[in-house]
């Protein structure tokens, strides 16, 4: 699934910027909706799918997208007294900042329709460009959505990383329930585990 999210990502840009391409308006959103009917069904598996699985897809997709955002907004703020494009970084920053705030209720919080992280990324794509003060140049909303979108690719890579430890990270949980349904002491186990540990 998180490989599916950091592609979705990939293709929405490249659509987006084949919509400019193109003669005359495009039909449809800028951001494409992918249907999740492919998470109903795996030609692999013999287990039956879980019916879940979209709500959780479009959730890892979110919390994906509000992670992306989040990292932007705590970058190091640049110095001004090395770096020449400190206005346009700041005000780029400030007013990502702004649009996220006023979306958060509405995108990132309570039991909300799908492709919510989708819409939030079409709507600061139709967003007006903003004039940086003291200089001639704009905010570009476009390059803000790539920014996310970059964001959410690192994100990604990172938890999938994580997913992958899982099984790993788990095995002594996995010891010490079987040793507790065996009728051992969970003290007993827990200082097995310990000196297992302190012995790597």
């Amino acid at each position: 699934d998180l490989d599916t999210i950091d592609r979705m990502g990939r293709e929405a840009m490249g659509s987006y910027f084949e919509g400019l391409r193109s003669d005359g308006p495009t039909d449809g959103p800028l951001i494409p909706r992918h249907g999740l009917g492919f998470l109903d069904w795996d030609p692999n598996s013999e287990e039956a799918p879980s019916p879940l699985r979209k709500g959780n897809f479009d959730l890892l997709k979110l919390l994906a997208t509000q992670e992306s955002v989040y990292r932007i907004l705590e970058r190091e703020p640049p110095n001004p007294a090395t770096d020449n494009n400190h206005l346009q970084q700041t005000a780029t920053t400030a007013f990502l900042r702004e649009f996220f705030v006023e979306r958060l209720k509405t995108h990132f919080t309570g039991h909300l329709k799908y492709d919510r992280a989708d819409d939030f990324l079409e709507e600061l794509l139709l967003s007006t460009p903003r004039l940086i003060p003291g200089t001639i140049s704009l905010v570009d909303p476009s390059g803000l959505v790539r920014m996310v979108i970059g964001e959410r690719e690192r994100v990604v890579g990172e938890w999938k990383v994580c997913a992958m430890q899982v099984a790993e990270d788990h095995t002594d949980i996995r010891r010490l329930q079987l040793n507790l349904m065996m009728g051992r002491k969970e003290e007993e186990v827990s200082v097995e585990i310990n000196e297992e540990d302190s012995f790597q």
